[in-house]
């Protein structure tokens, strides 16, 4: 008992504990019951998997050139999507629809983390993945 007019803190109280011990047992089988250092790997075993994230392309990919929109968002046949940096649309927007390009890493750094070449020119402008 605490000193008066102390509030005291309560337990929870158990209504099931059928219910409760299935709960302990299920913590203690993956592990819940360890250091929280093992939480995500506890986390990982009790969690469904609702959504996949698509697999990062390994780069550099060559691809085609399918479409870019007037946003700025360019569309290549690999099924990705990318933003293309302002200040390099305008020459992105001059290249066709099927052009062979290359999908690379910018320089570490930089605020624009992907690059796209045009193989047969050469012109590489700066992206970002599209949302």
């Amino acid at each position: 008992m605490g000193k008066a007019g102390e509030r005291q803190k309560r337990q929870p109280k158990i209504k099931n504990k059928k219910q409760s011990e299935r709960f302990k047992e299920a913590a203690r089988e993956h592990g819940a019951d360890q250091p929280s250092e093992d939480f995500d790997k506890v986390l990982e075993s009790l969690a469904k998997i609702t959504q996949t994230v698509p697999e990062a392309p390994q780069l550099p990919v060559t691809t085609q050139l399918q479409a870019i929109n007037s946003g700025g968002i360019a569309k290549l046949a690999n099924g990705t999507r990318w933003r293309i940096a302002p200040n390099d649309l305008s020459r992105a927007l001059t290249w066709s629809r099927g052009t062979e390009v290359v999908l690379g890493a910018n320089e570490p750094g930089k605020a624009w983390s992907f690059t796209l070449t045009n193989v047969e020119t050469g012109d590489r402008v700066a992206l970002l993945p599209a949302r």
